[in-house]
C-alpha cells in the first residue's frame, strides 16, 4: 500500500487535509484518512478506541509513504483535445514526448486527434495507433476517430467513444463540410457518446477569405439545428473562441464546448506587438483584444479546458504551420488568473478535471475517492515560474507564452499510483 500524507487534497469541492491510501498493485485509491497513528502515538491510545481504526491508519503499515506537505493534491487532469502527431509526423511529437509534455503539465489522460499522416479513419488505423500509443505514453490515452465522406462501416466496427468532424480546412485532409454527409453521422453514431466538431464554416471561408467569428457563429448553428433533428444528439464545439459563439452553442442542452488557453490568453493584438507573422497562426484564428477580455465573461458556460496542443518546430512556424504547444503551460496560465482573483481555483479543477471526465465516461477518473485511479496531479500552487519552452519535454521548442512569468506550478504527477518520472527523450 501506498500512503499519501499531509497534502491538501481537493474533495468534494474544497481543499482538506486528509491522507490518500493507493493500492499500488491496482492503482486505485482504497481510502482516504483524516488522520494516522504512529507507533508512538498509538501506546498514547485507549485500546478501544484504537481497535477501531482500520489497520492502515497506522503510518507504519505502509509500503510507500509519499509526504505531499504544502502542496494540493487534486486529481489529475484530462485534455480533450491534443494532437499527437504519432504516426507520420514524429519529427514534430510523437506518444513519448507528447505524453511526457502532458505529465509535465499535470495532465495523466488525453484524446488524441484523427489528423495525423494517414488519418485515423479507418479501423485498421486506428487499431495501429492505439497500439503505438499504448506502448510509448506514459498516461492514459484515448483518440478521437476521423470521419469522412464514407468511412461509417469503419466507425462502426470499431465503436469509438467519440468521432471528430472538421467543418473547415486545417491540418490534414480530413473537411467534411457537406451537411448531408455531416446529418447522416450524427444518425449513424450512438447519440449518447460525443461528436467533436471542428466549426467553422468552409462555405463562409472560401466566400468571404475570411475566418472571423462570424464563420464560426455559422458552422455552430448549422450542428445545433442538424443535432436536433438527429435525435437530440450529443455534439461537442472544439476551441470556441468568443463569448458569442459560447452562448449560441450552450443555449442548446445537449451541446457542450470547450476552449483553449492561448484564446483567453492571447489576442490579434499580441500577434502584432510580438511581431509575429506565421507564428501566430491558429486555427480558429486569435481575435481581437476586445473578443479575447469578453471571452472571460463566458467562464463559467465553459464545459472543459482543452489546450489543442499542437506542437511544430520553429521551422515549420516560419513556412506557416498552423497551432501551439499547450500541454506544459495549461494550468499554470490558469491559475495565474487565480491568483489575479479572475476565477476560482475550484473552477479549473472542474473543467480540466471533473467536467472532461463525466463528459467523455472516464468513470475512475475526474474526482478523488474510493475505487478511482490514483491519477494525481500534485501542485505549489505559490510558486513562481518563467516560460522556457528550451526546458519543455514537448518536441515543440517554442510558446507564444516565451518568458511570461507565471504562478502555480506542477510538481508531481502521478498516474495509476505510481509517480511519472519525467525525462528527456
Amino acid at each position: 500500500m501506498l500512503l499519501i500524507k499531509n497534502g491538501k487534497i481537493y474533495l468534494n469541492g474544497k481543499f482538506v487535509n486528509k491522507n490518500i491510501i493507493v493500492n499500488i498493485t491496482s492503482g486505485k485509491i482504497t481510502g482516504i484518512l483524516n488522520s494516522l497513528k504512529s507507533k508512538k502515538s498509538e501506546k498514547n491510545s485507549s485500546s478501544n478506541s484504537y481497535d477501531k481504526m482500520d489497520s492502515y491508519d497506522k503510518i507504519n503499515a505502509y509500503d510507500k509513504i509519499i509526504d505531499a506537505k504544502g502542496l494540493l493534491v487534486v486529481p489529475g487532469f484530462i485534455d480533450a483535445h491534443v494532437h499527437l502527431r504519432d504516426p507520420g509526423l514524429t519529427y514534430k511529437e510523437d506518444f513519448k514526448s507528447g505524453s511526457l509534455a502532458a505529465a509535465n503539465g499535470g495532465i495523466t489522460h488525453v484524446i488524441d486527434m484523427p489528423n495525423t499522416k494517414p488519418p485515423t479513419t479507418t479501423k485498421r488505423r486506428y487499431d495501429k495507433k492505439l497500439k503505438i500509443a499504448k506502448r510509448k505514453s506514459v498516461v492514459f490515452v484515448d483518440l478521437h476517430m476521423g470521419t469522412s465522406k464514407s468511412n461509417f462501416d469503419e466507425i462502426r466496427k470499431v465503436k469509438p467513444n467519440s468521432l471528430k468532424i472538421y467543418m473547415a480546412e486545417t491540418t490534414g485532409k480530413l473537411l467534411v463540410s457537406d451537411d448531408k454527409i455531416i446529418y447522416r453521422h450524427f444518425v449513424n453514431f450512438d447519440k449518447n457518446k460525443i461528436i467533436v466538431l471542428h466549426a467553422e464554416d468552409q462555405y463562409y471561408i472560401n466566400k468571404t477569405k475570411k475566418r472571423d467569428k462570424n464563420s464560426a457563429l455559422i458552422a455552430i448553428q448549422r450542428v445545433n439545428e442538424m443535432a436536433n433533428k438527429a435525435g437530440n444528439r450529443r455534439i461537442h464545439i472544439a476551441h470556441t473562441t468568443t463569448e458569442d459563439e459560447i452562448l449560441l452553442a450552450t443555449a442548446r442542452s445537449r451541446t457542450t464546448i470547450e476552449v483553449a488557453p492561448h484564446h483567453l490568453f492571447l489576442s490579434e493584438r499580441d500577434r502584432k506587438k510580438l511581431g509575429w507573422d506565421t507564428r501566430g497562426k491558429v486555427y480558429p484564428p486569435l481575435r481581437s483584444e476586445k473578443e479575447r477580455r469578453n471571452l472571460w465573461n463566458a467562464w463559467d458556460k465553459i464545459n472543459i479546458i482543452a489546450t489543442d496542443h499542437a506542437p511544430h518546430t520553429a521551422q515549420d512556424k516560419e513556412n506557416g504551420s498552423a497551432g501551439f504547444p499547450g500541454l506544459e503551460t495549461s494550468f499554470s496560465l490558469l491559475s495565474t488568473a487565480y491568483w489575479k482573483g479572475k476565477i476560482s481555483l475550484q473552477s479549473i479543477i472542474q473543467k480540466m478535471s471533473e467536467n472532461p471526465a463525466r463528459l467523455y465516461g472516464f468513470n475512475k477518473e475526474g474526482k478523488i475517492k474510493k475505487g478511482n485511479y490514483a491519477n494525481l496531479t500534485f501542485i505549489d500552487i505559490k510558486k513562481e515560474w518563467k516560460v522556457h519552452a528550451s526546458e519543455f519535454f514537448s518536441k515543440s521548442k517554442w510558446s507564444p507564452f516565451e518568458g511570461k512569468k507565471l504562478k502555480g506550478k506542477i510538481i508531481h504527477t502521478m498516474v495509476k499510483g505510481k509517480m511519472i518520472k519525467i525525462e528527456k527523450s
